[in-house]
């Protein structure tokens, strides 16, 4: 989106700017036994469980995720974060602010990972998730379109709570498509590695030199 604007106001030509999404270290996040990290955050093994990281707000859209969480049929969902929209329903399984590090075991307790943003630059919580091979529900806006497809995504309007709960329960009922999703992922997470940024960002700075 910066870029099309930088363009269209004549601020920069399109080949002077250069587009290179956030990246996550695969050292610390990859897909981990889901037992395992169930077991740590006491959550029952036979559970569908949403992931949710991020702030408290109704940008992130933590209000519209319970909301359709509580729509869906033998749905849970977990929340890492902090802020003023505290999470309070009986579906909630967790809700706390955890550590950095923790994040990875976390996301890997889940099934999927939903996050309903109004705006964003670049999504880390979403390449966080990515990484670790969860399927993503999230939005089908400008700031996703570079870090998710339809192959790893379900693609959703950020402020229909009846998107977000069509899409939870497609991805419920559909074990098969989440295998494949999280297959994809996987995959679809070595191109948002630390290494791949930095040198798509050298080779782009080599081609500049000749403008």
């Amino acid at each position: 989106s910066n870029k099309k604007r930088l363009v269209e106001h004549k601020i920069a030509s399109d080949a002077k700017v250069g587009v290179f999404v956030n990246a996550v270290n695969p050292a610390v996040f990859y897909p981990r036994d889901k037992k395992e990290a169930r077991r740590k955050y006491k959550l029952p093994d036979d559970a569908f469980i949403v992931s949710y990281v991020g702030q408290f707000t109704e940008r992130k859209g933590i209000t519209r995720l319970i909301k359709a969480v509580d729509q869906c049929t033998e749905v849970k969902v977990i929340c890492a974060g902090t802020g003023k929209q505290v999470p309070d329903s009986k579906n909630v399984l967790f809700c706390e602010r955890i550590a950095p590090q923790e994040v990875p075991e976390f996301l890997c307790a889940s099934d999927v990972f939903v996050l309903p943003t109004q705006n964003e630059g670049c999504s880390n919580a979403v390449l966080e998730a990515v990484a670790c091979g969860l399927p993503v529900v999230s939005s089908d806006r400008d700031f996703n379109l570079d870090i998710l497809d339809t192959g790893h995504a379900v693609l959703i309007n950020p402020d229909s709570v009846k998107e977000i709960v069509e899409a939870i329960t497609f991805l419920h009922e559909n074990a098969d498509c989440r295998k494949k999703m999280s297959e994809y992922a996987v995959k679809k997470a070595v191109c948002f590695t630390l290494q791949e940024r930095a040198r798509k960002i050298l080779a782009w700075m080599d081609d500049a030199e000749s403008f």
